[in-house]
Parts: C-alpha cells; structure tokens; sequence
C-alpha cells in the first residue's frame, strides 16, 4: 500500500501528544537545535498532506521540507521517519534551495547515525555552499558545528557556532551559547591562550576569558573573585545574563565544603610505596595552597594497612571528627566500604562497582585503564577505522581492558575482527602471525562472497579485512609488538594503545621501535603540562619522575578535586582540569579521565593534533570519517 500523508500524521498527532505531556524521548542533548515546539508538528503533518496532492518538482519539495522540520524534534523516531520521508526520493530538478535543504537533512540522519563523514559531505555539498536562504545558511553553520563537535574538533565547532549568532533567534541563541561555552571548555590551554590573542571580536574575547577562569585549578575562593571582577568587566555579556551552571555553584560548595578530612591510604606492605605516593601528591597540593593563602581543611592521615577491616578505618576517621573520607586505594576495601554505606562524603581511591544504587555522598576515583581503553575506542572510531583487531597480555588486567574495549567499540555500532593475547614468555611471533594470517582474511572473503555472490580483493600477505590494532601492553611488550605486526606485512596499520605503552620517562633509543603508536595519557607525564606544583614535586621526590609519577597526579587531584564534587555532579558539563587528565563524573558517581594524545615519533612522544593520522602518514587531512557508511 502506498504510504500517505494519512500514515504519516497518525505518528505526528502522537507524538503532539506526547510533546504536549513533556513525556517524549529526547537524545544527543549537544544537538544545538531548538526542540521543536508541539505546534509545529501540525505543520509536518500540513506538508506532508499537501505534497500529497502537488504534482513533482514541488511534491519532492514539500517532503523535504516536512523532513526537515521533523528532525528539529531531536528524537529517536523523528529520524527514523524522516528518513522514511526522503527514502528513495531525488533532488535532481529542484529549485537549488530545496536541493540545499535535502542536503542538509541528509546530513542530519548521517549524523543520527554517527556518521560524520557522510555528513560533512552533504553539509559541504556545492548545493548548500550556493543557498540563497538565510535558514538554510544557519542550519549550515549547526549542523556542521555539531559534526565537528561530534569529531571533537572544538576549535572548528566554535566557530561554526560563532558564523552562527548573527542569524539565531533568542530561543536558538541560549542554545548557542550553551554550545560556545561547551566548546571552550574542550579547548587546550594553548588554544584557548591563542584564541585569546586572535579574535578581536569583544564577545569571543568575554567567552575566552571566562573559559580560562573556569581552566584553572585554583582555589574556589580566588575562581569566585575572578568572576566577580569577570561580571564587572564583561556587564553586557550573554554569560552574564545566562551564567553556566558550572559559575553559579561556586559560592555554595565553598560554604559547604568540609574542614576536616581523613586520608585512608596503607603506609606499609604490597600497596605502601602507591599509598605513600600518593598521600605525597595530596600533601604536596595541600601545602601549596596553603603557601597561597588558601582556604585549606586539617588533614588527618590514617594507616589502612594497620586495620583489618575497613571499617575499623572509618570509625577512627568519625571518632577524630572527619567530614569527609578519602581512600582506601585498594579495590576490595572500596567494594567493602561501597556496601557499608558512609554517612559522611567520601571519595575513594580505586573503583568499586557501578551501582545505580550507590549512596548519594560516595564518589569514586582512580587511574582505571578501563578509562583509555574506551577512549581509545572513541579516538579510533571518530578517525574512521571500523576493522580492529585486539593485542593483548593473558591476565586479568588484560581481561579488563580488552572488556572496555570491546565495549565502547560495540556501543559504537562496531564489531571486532580478531584477538590475539600473549603471556609473560609468550612468542610474539606465533600470536601475531596466526592473527593476521591471510587464511582468516581468505576465509572472511570466501564469506562475503557467497553473501554477495561476487570476488572481492584481498591481500594475500596478510589478512585484508583490517584497518587497526588496539594494543593493549606495557613499553617493554610494544616495543616486540611493533616490529613483529610489522614482519607480518601489518606496519601499515595504525595502533592504539592504553597510556601505559609509555613508561613516564622519553627513552628515544629503547622507545624508537614505538614509533607511530598512538597512546592517551595524562598531562603530568607530558612536557607540556604548565602546573608549578609539578616542578616542586619532582625537586622534592625524585619518585616523582618514575612509575610512581601518575601515583602523585593522583593524590594532586583528589586534592582538588573534593570540595569540587557537588559542583560535578549538579552542574552539567563540569569538568576539573587536572594533573591526570580532564575530569568528570558520570552518572553513577565515577570520575572517568579523558587524557590528550600522544604519538611517539623519534622515540619521544609528540602532542597528536587533530587528524595526526592523516599528516603522518601524508594522507589528505580530511574529516574523520569521510566517507564511512
């Protein structure tokens, strides 16, 4: 039966009704779109019917348009209808403007299927670049922000957004602004810092400097005058009628911050040079806060190791008067203390279990490689590559990785390709070289042959059927990885690695069998991390430099990072820029890391720009994705 305007307005009267009720679904809160209002469904639905009786070009038009307003709902099945409107529909022969205006709801469903590729094809088609419409021209502008938002490409989000502005209404504007804001913050600080010097716009320069109040990690106290002397400055910015979230916390969790605080960490055994480590990082920030002037709790350190439970611990922590518990570090002391429920905030020092149920005072934290291996999943699949193949150790930290990875991969739309794990004497050779043996490609092949009832090409040297690796192995294990995958004709593929293929220290000669490797890790390993806490540190514990370094980020940023808990947790977008990554909490109270890149060329590990994969390997610097259905 041919589908109608009829069939159509039974799904737009619903979901009037639900719009009406506040009760519809929405998704991707970053779209930057204005939801569309209840009354402009009825709008849909009068498209629709009068394309029922146009003759073509303008019945092709009328969907079009319909399709395009539907999407403006931001939900699930406004896609999926959307898409069904211009399924099988040609633009060919229509007025440029609406074959602008199919472009650009092509490169919407592209991206409500997390193909931004596809989406920066149709956005950037001659069609949209030529409209003549001003709203074709905004919605231009958004729908590639979010493209490049989606890509993490901030810099070029932010000023999509700000080609934006001019043409907004209010309602579209405080969306806008929420974007901009969004945007800054994902910047770097030396981004931020040129942004700062480059634009001469006076709003940006307000938006810019508001950003690097927020960047720091200051004392509370100092950020609430920064941006009482930033109010004063900037009278009439949109900041200023619209404060983030983020901002208009700040005096309340520094009323509400507590003023005593036992530290739980085990001095002695196994754990005791970590739990030292750490205490020292924590101990470290404390003072020079302190030696700054600020507002700084009494501390109490308390010896896990001489309790044999840990609630033996927390009882010692309320009887000396603790407001707020940090630790323990080990992991089934965190499972322990997660079960008793502490009537008192606590953060602890590993992960526990994710429970929707967790008390609502309990936060936890920790360097989990969970963390990089699900980032190392977004960074690969948002760079375009949809075939991985997993390399990693026989173990339960292996286990754990590979999980994570798995995961996110498949929350992504992906699938895997293969695995290989290695042991502690494990031959290398054996392992890779079954892995990508071309008889898994050639059988792979002979699969999608008989599927698609054609040849298709493959390499015979190896398997065809990859595009990269996640390696998941210490520097030691990578640097006999690398030169193997690359014995096994797979030099070409890209690796992704977790941040501990980097041992903390540049070690060009040992490290130059690394080369290419791409890896997250947290600022305080890198050259480039401006803190004068970390010059301090490494001056006073030569342990600072070694292993034990993102053991001292640790406690520098549970130092900073707990009196910020509320904040992270009602503010949304909120985030501690800090010495082990960028910070913040998800919704079962975990804080997760997100780290910057590195890559190692010469040995030493380089800041990864934005499509480094492309320039590296002389590839087009395109969009990530280009191209992927």
């Amino acid at each position: 039966m041919k589908q109608t305007a009829r069939n159509f307005i039974s799904f737009a009267l619903a979901s009037t009704l639900i719009v009406g009720c506040g009760g519809i679904k929405q998704v991707r809160t970053h779209s930057g779109v204005a939801p569309l209002p209840a009354q402009n469904l009825a709008e849909v639905q009068r498209l629709l019917a009068e394309a029922e009786a146009a003759p073509s070009p303008q019945k092709e038009a009328l969907k079009i348009s319909a399709a395009n307003l539907l999407l403006q709902t931001n939900t699930t099945d406004s896609s999926r209808e959307a898409a069904n409107i211009v399924n099988g529909l040609s633009p060919q022969g229509l007025p440029l403007n609406s074959q602008a205006e199919y472009a650009l709801v092509k490169a919407q469903l592209a991206l409500s299927n997390n193909n931004t590729g596809k989406a920066f094809e149709w956005v950037d088609s001659p069609n949209v670049i030529n409209a003549t419409n001003p709203k074709l021209t905004k919605q231009s502008y958004q729908v590639r922000a979010q493209a490049y938002e989606r890509n993490k490409e901030y810099r070029a989000a932010l000023d999509e957004w700000l080609l934006a502005l001019p043409l907004l209404n209010s309602d579209e504007k405080r969306i806008a602004h929420k974007a901009i804001w969004r945007n800054l913050l994902n910047l770097d600080s030396n981004t931020l810092s040129h942004l700062a010097s480059q634009t001469g716009d006076q709003e940006t320069q307000g938006w810019v400097s508001l950003a690097a109040i927020v960047k720091k990690p200051e004392d509370i106290d100092q950020q609430i005058q920064a941006f009482q002397q930033w109010q004063q400055q900037w009278p009439n910015h949109p900041a200023n009628q619209q404060i983030p979230e983020a901002m208009r916390t700040l005096e309340q969790i520094a009323a509400h911050r507590p003023n005593k605080i036992a530290l739980l960490l085990p001095m002695t055994g196994s754990l005791g040079y970590a739990g030292k480590a750490i205490r020292d990082g924590f101990l470290a920030a404390y003072y020079h806060a302190l030696q700054n002037g600020h507002v700084v709790p009494e501390i109490k350190v308390i010896n896990t190791s001489k309790h044999s439970s840990i609630d033996q611990a927390i009882t010692e922590a309320t009887a000396q008067g603790a407001e707020m518990i940090v630790g323990p570090l080990k992991k089934s002391r965190v499972k322990q203390l997660q079960q008793l429920s502490p009537t008192i905030p606590t953060l602890t020092l590993n992960y526990g279990d994710r429970e929707a149920n967790s008390p609502a005072n309990f936060y936890q934290f920790g360097l989990a490689a969970e963390d990089e291996a699900k980032q190392a999943a977004q960074q690969a699949w948002h760079d375009g590559f949809r075939a991985p193949v997993i390399i990693a150790p026989k173990s339960n930290w292996g286990n754990r990785v590979v999980t994570a990875f798995v995961n996110e991969w498949q929350s992504l739309g992906g699938s895997i390709r293969g695995e290989a794990r290695f042991g502690g004497s494990s031959d290398y050779n054996g392992v890779i070289g079954a892995l990508l043996s071309p008889r898994a490609s050639t059988l792979r092949a002979h699969e999608v042959e008989q599927v698609i009832g054609k040849q298709i090409r493959h390499n015979p040297n190896r398997r065809g059927d990859v595009d990269m690796v996640f390696l998941a192995a210490n520097a030691k294990q990578g640097r006999q990885v690398k030169p193997t995958l690359a014995y096994h004709y797979g030099g070409d593929l890209p690796v992704y690695a977790t941040g501990t293929i980097f041992t903390g220290n540049p070690n060009p000669t040992k490290d130059s069998d690394l080369d290419g490797i791409m890896f997250p890790s947290m600022p305080w390993l890198s050259d480039h991390f401006d803190d004068p806490l970390k010059s301090k540190i490494i001056d006073t514990w030569d342990r600072s430099n070694t292993l034990y370094g993102p053991l001292f980020a640790l406690g520098i940023d549970a130092y900073r990072l707990y009196p910020r808990l509320p904040q992270l947790k009602t503010a949304e977008g909120t985030r501690l820029f800090g010495a082990s990554g960028s910070l913040t909490l998800n919704s079962y109270q975990q804080v997760e890391r997100t780290q910057p890149w590195f890559f190692f060329k010469g040995g030493k590990p380089q800041p990864m720009p934005v499509n480094a994969y492309q320039q590296e390997n002389n590839a087009p610097a395109v969009h990530y994705g280009l191209g992927q259905e």
